[in-house]
């Protein structure tokens, strides 16, 4: 239109009966903001252009992030063109309007409606398809300039066959706009109206056996052959099979391979009319990710599924507010943290058998696989667990110990940093304890000998044992505290920091007066905990600070003036 038409925005749709030989007929993905495209009405009469609208759908989005609608009349064999405002000056000095439907990159879609009834498209509505839509010709909807073919003559909302339609020309080509031209009175080419595979379940399994079928139609003629090429790289597909088919319905009567796990079969089927002219249609199957959890985590920092949908199968190991250990087999690299979300593992328990299907992620470089969006399924229960690696305390520092059930002995607790956290340490150096399964059975001492056994966690920048129910157990097993040979000890206040009651566990070595009490840090005396004559032996006292405000408190033991003291901090 050589008349400028006002771009009137969200309007809604003016209702007229559908008319057909509207359609996009250039496309324009340049460089910077160079974006335009070009409506061409071949309907044989003036279209009115309230009745228009375009559609842009981003992301893979099912509902429109910008539209247009317009105003004016747009006359038979002319074209309309609808500019990015930022466009450089060829584009601009031809456009008709600009406006925010040219927001576009070459992952989005386009959709051209008339009348209420939409008529053409570009890309797939509600599909992300990656970087851009492939095109017949080997172009792609980024980065080019793309014309509709002559021999189009109308519009269709079917992307398998307009993806063919189309001639790609190198990016911020703007020669052919401002124009456009039909042949509709010669041959017309054939094209492919349906296109289906079997197993037609998708994902597709590695090696499954594929077999085409496709629908070809030609309006003029008869089509005389057909082939499927395809590979596993889009922009070279090596392989080809010549189609057996009666002239409308063909199909490939020997299977297509489908590649390995986690790799994407890209086809193109070709049909060629008794005219030698040809019509595609191009689409792709993605292939199902089934790896062992030792492929998952690679024998390296960063799996190399990372960013892959992947499924799996294993012996849940434990299982937390948020997740769970997985296990398929004994030893290094053989376990991996499955995240479900919080609030999500309530139906699972250690011992089940699962088949998970979820995206492999490095969360703050933890190997997770991230089954938010996938599947879990349990086959079975009270499975027996894969047998814990016995390390030392140093050697589970390392990563091909994170989500492995693994164990250490003779393990002493250092002073707690708090967060359920306790360095152990086996004389071979620190790894630390953590209660992410479950709040410990009992307090954890400081200076005290454990042997402990859960899976390997890594989490702010350590790795982390985090025993379940039971795996925590002092040196040499449970025994009465009184048959033990004691010294004067007073423990680690548990927890700590607290609110607003923790425990503190002391021993003395003889029968004697002893005396716990807590001062706050002005030394004054807040509570007498325990007074008088005590046997010798274990005790413990809970110290109940609710009448107390936020603070550090001392708690001190004294016993045959003897004094020990330790610092706890009250948190409201």
């Amino acid at each position: 239109m050589r008349n400028r038409i006002l771009l009137i925005g969200l309007a809604g749709l003016v209702g007229q009966a559908f008319a057909g030989g509207v359609f996009f007929s250039e496309y324009i993905e340049g460089g910077s903001n160079n974006k335009a495209y070009e409506i061409f009405n071949n309907t044989g009469a003036d279209l009115d252009m309230s009745t228009v609208t375009v559609n842009l759908y981003s992301n893979g989005g099912t509902s429109p992030s910008y539209s247009a609608t317009f105003s004016g009349t747009l006359a038979s064999g002319d074209v309309f063109i609808v500019a990015n405002a930022s466009s450089v000056q060829a584009i601009l000095d031809v456009a008709d309007v600009t406006g925010t439907t040219t927001y576009y990159n070459g992952d989005d879609a386009l959709e051209l409606v008339v009348g209420g009834t939409s008529v053409d498209v570009i890309g797939v509505i509600g599909v992300d398809p990656g970087s851009s839509w492939p095109i017949g010709d080997g172009g792609a909807t980024v980065n080019k300039t793309l014309v509709r073919n002559l021999t189009v003559c109308d519009g269709t909302t079917d992307w398998s066959i307009s993806s063919s339609q189309w001639t790609s020309y190198a990016q911020d080509t703007f020669d052919y706009l401002g124009s456009h031209t039909v042949d509709c009175a010669g041959n017309q080419p054939p094209y492919i109206t349906n296109v289906e595979f079997t197993p037609s379940a998708t994902p597709v399994a590695p090696g499954a056996m594929l077999t085409f079928s496709i629908t070809s139609v030609d309006d003029d003629g008869s089509v005389v052959g057909a082939v499927l090429n395809y590979g596993t790289d889009a922009g070279n597909l090596s392989n080809q099979i010549v189609l057996d088919g009666d002239g409308s319905t063909w199909t490939n009567l020997t299977p297509v391979v489908a590649p390995g796990a986690c790799e994407t079969l890209y086809y193109e089927f070709v049909v060629t009319d008794d005219a030698s002219d040809t019509g595609s249609s191009v689409g792709s199957l993605a292939v199902e990710c089934s790896a062992t959890i030792y492929e998952i985590q690679g024998q390296t920092a960063d799996s190399p599924f990372a960013g892959s949908t992947v499924g799996t199968s294993g012996i849940i190991t434990a299982v937390a507010y948020n997740g769970f250990y997985l296990q398929d087999g004994d030893g290094a690299w053989n376990g991996v943290w499955v995240y479900a979300g919080t609030g999500n593992t309530t139906g699972y328990a250690a011992g089940d058998a699962v088949d998970c299907v979820g995206s492999v992620v490095e969360y703050y470089n933890l190997t997770e696989l991230d089954v938010t969006g996938g599947s879990v399924n349990v086959t079975s229960t009270g499975n027996a667990l894969p047998n814990p690696v016995a390390l030392s305390t140093a050697a589970v520092n390392d990563e091909a110990y994170e989500g492995v059930l693994v164990s250490i002995s003779d393990a002493f607790a250092g002073a707690t940093a708090g967060y359920g956290e306790f360095p152990m340490d086996d004389g071979s150096g620190v790894v630390v304890m953590d209660d992410q399964i479950v709040t410990y059975d009992f307090p954890i001492e400081e200076g005290f000998c454990y042997n402990v056994t859960g899976p390997v966690n890594y989490s702010f920048g350590a790795f982390k044992i985090s025993p379940d129910t039971g795996g925590v157990v002092p040196c040499g097993g449970f025994v009465d505290a009184n048959e033990l040979v004691h010294a004067f000890e007073l423990g680690q206040a548990y927890p700590n920091p607290f609110n607003p009651t923790t425990t503190i566990n002391f021993s003395l070595d003889m029968t004697a007066e002893a005396r716990l009490s807590v001062y706050n840090l002005a030394g004054q005396e807040v509570a007498v905990l325990a007074q008088g004559m005590m046997d010798a032996g274990r005790h413990q006292v809970t110290f109940d600070a609710s009448s107390l405000s936020s603070g550090m408190y001392i708690y001190r033991l004294e016993s045959e003036g003897r004094n020990l003291a330790g610092r706890m901090m009250l948190i409201k």
